[in-house]
């Protein structure tokens, strides 16, 4: 059962990633040097290790990666996953993300911006609707107006053969632009 506060948090988010669903686009100068940033949930260790399978196949189509991972629950800041991470522990009274590696993460030149998150992770969708990306990919049915390009999943789809139609609907569409 949720608290009031809990509840309270949730719907805050909400509000803030409505209310950023048009900052798609950024509207400068290209950088000569632009990343693909990668969102995604560290729920458990088979789901990191697609995510980083997934990573090495979008490098290999010569676009350098950048990613960062949330762990839906508390953790010691100490704990080290392997990867930029951040958790409920790096949350505000708000609600709100905050922690070194998004504050890293959030000030890089993204050409794309892609959510990998399967299960509508509040944090995740706040994180890809204040970072300025180029292009935004992502699997929100209950946000599609934050993305450019989604990824519809089928129901009996897997996560590994849900990020196998991401990285071909990323290879047909946007990294060739």
């Amino acid at each position: 059962m949720s608290t009031f506060f809990e509840r309270w948090q949730e719907n805050n988010l909400r509000r803030r990633i409505l209310k950023t669903s048009g900052e798609n686009y950024t509207s400068g100068p290209v950088a000569s040097k632009q990343f693909v940033g990668v969102l995604f949930l560290a729920r458990d260790l088979p789901m990191i290790q697609s995510v980083m399978r997934f990573i090495s196949k979008v490098e290999a189509l010569g676009q350098p990666c950048v990613s960062i991972g949330f762990v839906p629950r508390r953790i010691s800041p100490k704990v080290d996953y392997g990867h930029k991470h951040f958790s409920q522990t790096d949350q505000n009274l708000l609600g709100l993300p905050n922690n070194r590696h998004i504050v890293q993460f959030s000030r890089r030149n993204f050409s794309t911006l892609i959510n990998l998150d399967f299960e509508e992770t509040l944090p995740l969708h706040y994180l890809c609707g204040r970072i300025l990306a180029r292009y935004k990919m992502g699997m929100s049915k209950e946000y599609p107006d934050l993305y450019d390009v989604r990824i519809l999943p089928s129901e009996d789809d897997n996560y590994d053969e849900t990020l196998e139609k991401a990285l071909d609907l990323f290879e047909k569409t946007i990294a060739r632009t």
